[in-house]
């Protein structure tokens, strides 16, 4: 695994899609593709997407998260998300 604080940062820094997170299912999307993105074969097939395809990753991955949060757990979100 990567850095954990590298993954927590990384989405805000250098998100994968063409703009930073909107929710937190979005940071949570980006903060696994951080991972991702740091292994070898991996990380160059996902590098190789462009814009409308790391958008859509990302995305997909967001409404995984929300759906499977949502069902799970009433209020996911850790304050010190808010605060950044």
């Amino acid at each position: 695994m990567a850095n954990l604080q590298y993954c927590l940062e990384k989405p805000f820094r250098f998100p994968y899609a063409p703009q930073e997170p909107r929710s937190r299912f979005e940071y949570i999307a980006e903060a696994v593709l951080a991972d991702l993105l740091d292994r070898r074969g991996i990380s160059s097939e996902l590098e190789g997407c462009d814009a409308e395809v790391r958008n859509e990753i990302v995305q997909d991955l967001a409404n995984i998260v929300a759906e499977i949060i949502g069902k799970e757990l009433p209020d996911p979100e850790p304050k010190w998300w808010r605060d950044v």
